[in-house]
């Protein structure tokens, strides 16, 4: 009968409606008691409680594990809401477990659910600062938690190496003591800046055609030098307003945004975003600019750092007090031994406010190039 229910295709396999009670609690216990005999001859760090390591737990978090174990204070993402088993929330994770046990799952991860294996691309050291971090966050306020990451990410953000995959809906997990993207980890690839686009009339497909001869492939870093040519196919409406000031072109926006990115320049970004920004990333969502700062801001920054952007196309269309910027561009890095090669598209929502130009919203995404 089993046999016949498997090949069959009668094996409920759906994320939703879940199990019914008694199987759940069954697949429950099996997984308590496993966790309990594997984790029982784990030694605990005596330093455990130390600040270096809690603050170190606390930037791991973010990048590693906030999509999907939501901090206080926060909604859980629509991802979450449909997971199955659903993911417990940050303080709920210690709340009936040890620390042994907690560095065994994290270390481990648990088969048929969403939770990853991390031993295999971090060190223990990084994950027992994870674990202390979760130690002392079982009470944290949501207040509290936001000063704990902001204190974290100025003093890690820069020159560590971090690069993670968020969320429930991202590729391959990253070491964050090592660049480990390569082209799985295509959901930190934003395109780069592209000279101001030429000036034609109406409306066009977006379709992109490939980059200049010559271009494509000598690959150059953004910020030693400009690209000396706009792409062929970067396009423009014909009803755009005139500046009112040094910035309020969206197509300049759009490259400001990407160099202050790149340069880890969290205080330009910010004059770029509005603080209501919707941000649309791998699948994900963040809601606001304080939101995007403590997640995925900081481990932008750091991918960007490492590649190379050749652009591909660009169209802006203008209408009026809101403008939209949809790019494409080729990023490309090799280092470490990691080899990244995505096409990357990016669609920004721009909004006249006074006399400059914010961004509304931004919707990144991108592959493997061919």
């Amino acid at each position: 009968m089993a046999f016949a229910i498997v090949m069959g295709g009668w094996f409920p396999v759906a994320a939703f409606p879940p199990e019914p009670p008694l199987v759940a609690n069954l697949i429950h216990t099996a997984y308590e008691k496993a966790v309990t005999r594997a984790s029982r001859n784990i030694a605990v760090p005596a330093d455990l409680a130390s600040t270096e390591r809690i603050q170190r737990g606390a930037y791991n978090f973010q990048g590693m594990c906030a999509g999907c174990h939501t901090p206080p204070g926060q909604d859980p993402s629509v991802q979450v809401q449909g997971m199955n088993p659903r993911p417990p929330d940050m303080q709920e994770l210690l709340a009936q477990r040890n620390p042994a046990e907690a560095f065994w799952v994290i270390k481990n991860g648990v088969r048929m659910t969403a939770m990853p294996a991390f031993g295999p691309s971090h060190e223990d050291d990084e994950l027992w600062a994870l674990t202390a971090f979760l130690q002392a966050s079982k009470t944290m306020s949501s207040a509290e938690y936001d000063a704990a990451s902001r204190e974290a990410r100025v003093k890690y953000k820069k020159g560590d190496g971090h690069a993670h995959s968020h969320g429930p809906s991202a590729g391959t997990q990253q070491n964050p003591m090592n660049d480990d993207h390569d082209e799985s980890g295509a959901e930190h690839a934003h395109p780069g800046p592209s000279s101001e686009p030429a000036k034609t009339q109406g409306h066009h497909d977006a379709e992109a055609s490939p980059p200049k001869s010559g271009h494509a492939d000598t690959p150059h870093e953004h910020g030693s030098h400009p690209h000396p040519e706009s792409p062929d196919t970067d396009q423009h409406t014909s009803h755009e307003h005139p500046a009112s000031d040094a910035r309020a072109s969206p197509s300049k926006i759009a490259d400001e945004l990407f160099t202050a990115l790149r340069a880890g320049d969290e205080k330009t970004v910010r004059q770029l975003l509005d603080p209501a920004v919707l941000i649309f990333e791998s699948g994900g969502a963040e809601a606001g600019l304080e939101d995007y700062a403590a997640h995925h801001m900081p481990h932008d920054m750091t991918f960007l750092a490492t590649l190379n952007s050749e652009p591909v196309s660009r169209q802006v269309f203008d209408y009026g007090d809101h403008a939209i910027v949809a790019s494409r561009s080729r990023l490309r890095s090799d280092s470490q031994g990691k080899r990244v090669n995505l096409l990357s598209t990016e669609t920004l929502l721009l909004e006249r406010q006074d006399t400059q130009w914010r961004v509304a919203h931004v919707h990144w995404s991108s592959g493997a190039a061919q």
